[in-house]
């Protein structure tokens, strides 16, 4: 028996979290919503998700020191980068990623509406490699 891909999404908002967790959850995913950059770290530990959710600006620690962190970690997972911030922030956010060696598999610009997310977690979900951006 084939178990669902998972996916964790970190964002401070907790309702943009749920929301993205959500459309993640409508393309077959189990999903855990977690609302702080150490809460994913010490999760993604223990979980080792398909897929990591996070947000480019968050209080506690932001999406840039955690793609450090992650990529310190050496986290395999699939990474899709959110922001509620102009598209500069995603491009610089995937680019350290990608020079980091994380697998960045997509990114979006919140607020982004159920059906794009939703079919960008369905490419996820369904194939392994590409690239994913709404």
């Amino acid at each position: 028996m084939t178990h669902p891909m998972t996916l964790i999404v970190v964002d401070d908002n907790e309702e943009m979290g749920q929301f993205v967790g959500d459309a993640a959850e409508l393309a077959g995913f189990d999903v855990e919503t977690v609302t702080a950059a150490k809460e994913l770290i010490n999760r993604a530990s223990d979980v080792q998700p398909d897929v990591i959710v996070l947000d480019i600006v968050m209080p506690d620690m932001d999406g840039i020191e955690l793609i450090g962190e992650l990529a310190r970690r050496k986290v395999a997972s699939k990474i899709v980068v959110m922001s509620g911030y102009n598209d500069d922030y995603l491009d610089t956010a995937e680019k350290l990623a990608q020079d980091q060696g994380l697998n960045i598999a997509g990114s979006f610009t919140k607020p982004a509406s159920l059906a794009d997310l939703e079919n960008l977690f369905t490419n996820l979900n369904t194939s392994t490699a590409g690239s994913g951006h709404v």
